[in-house]
């Protein structure tokens, strides 16, 4: 085989691999443009110990294609059918524990526990046109220990479908207290 039909050969199949494990421009370090943007809030950062915290994540199409996430086949499955990564951090920036119920989820392939896995087996795609918009509510307490006082931080993460690039949310800060301690702070 002569040295230019080699080369060319290499070339294809580089090509291939990258294209077949979406890192595209990425791995050779140019930016990449993730397709959508994700933010998350909650009603309250300030709760009560043994409180439910609700959290909200915003997706939003921010390409001029549409593109496909996944959500819940119904609004009352808050904890699965979701397809990205939630990181929960205590104040010393140590990951928070999983309730049993998160374990338990986890151990059932139901939610995923590395931004790169794929779509749950419980949730629907949704097609998102651009500058689309899409909700979903996480009882994070659910998922995550969140029942003693302190500082916990959330996000959210995953690895974008179109560009492989790892799309992470904003990071919100919840301050939990003892329920004695919310009484009196709001007298």
């Amino acid at each position: 085989m002569t040295t230019l039909r080699r080369i060319v050969v290499l070339s294809a199949a580089l090509a291939t691999m990258l294209h077949v494990f979406n890192i595209r421009g990425a791995a050779f370090g140019n930016h990449v443009q993730a397709s959508e943007a994700i933010a998350i809030s909650t009603v309250n950062t300030v709760v009560s110990a043994g409180a439910g915290i609700n959290l909200d994540v915003a997706r939003t199409n921010i390409s001029d294609v549409d593109i496909i996430v996944a959500v819940p086949a119904d609004a009352s499955q808050r904890d699965v059918g979701f397809d990205f990564q939630i990181d929960a951090r205590d104040g010393s920036g140590n990951a928070v524990s999983r309730t049993q119920l998160g374990q338990s989820i986890l151990a059932k392939g139901l939610v995923p526990h590395a931004p790169s896995a794929g779509l749950t087996n419980s949730g629907v795609l949704q097609v998102l046109k651009p500058n689309g918009k899409a909700h979903q509510s996480v009882a994070i307490s659910d998922l995550y220990d969140l029942s003693h006082p302190g500082r916990y931080t959330i996000q959210v993460q995953q690895i974008d479908r179109v560009s492989g690039a790892l799309v992470k949310s904003n990071r919100i800060t919840l301050t939990v207290i003892c329920e004695l301690c919310m009484e009196i702070a709001t007298r």
